[in-house]
């Protein structure tokens, strides 16, 4: 449908690049903002998963105008998360960048112990479920045990 005040249409490409423009404006305002936080050692972790989050949301808007920018920002996320999920990590909050991630980068093999405990948690955030599936990775948590249950 058209605009009804008069105004022109917007094409997609403008659209598209307004979309991209505001997206790496909060990510770079997200960046400085916590670029800014001396912080202990408690708080590296979250530092770097909202970070990360940041970078993500940057490179998914820079993927249709700039995909080696938008690869760049998914590894430069990638290396912010490793350190907390290298061990057997079961956050569900850093399991679902990092499995955006392996997706993204179309990782070979695949991390399915990442995955699987994601998945056997019962983590069922609509969105990551929505982009696994757009990405097609069948992601179907599992459903946790009923209460109340004879034994």
């Amino acid at each position: 449908s058209g605009p009804t005040n008069g105004q022109k249409p917007t094409s997609r490409a403008a659209l598209l690049k307004g979309a991209f423009a505001d997206a790496r404006s909060a990510a770079l305002q997200v960046e400085a903002a916590l670029a800014g936080i001396d912080a202990g050692d408690a708080y590296k972790q979250d530092q770097s998963r909202l970070r990360a989050r940041a970078l993500i949301l940057g490179a998914e808007a820079a993927k249709t105008t700039d995909p080696r920018q938008a690869r760049a920002g998914f590894l430069r996320a990638k290396a912010l998360l490793s350190p907390y999920v290298a061990g057997d990590t079961r956050d569900p909050d850093l399991l679902d960048p990092w499995l955006r991630l392996a997706v993204e980068l179309e990782e070979s093999p695949f991390p399915t112990r990442n995955f699987e405990s994601l998945r056997a948690s019962g983590y069922a955030n609509p969105d990551f479920v929505q982009a696994m599936a757009g990405a097609g990775v069948a992601y179907r948590p599992a459903q946790p045990p009923a209460t109340g249950a004879s034994e």
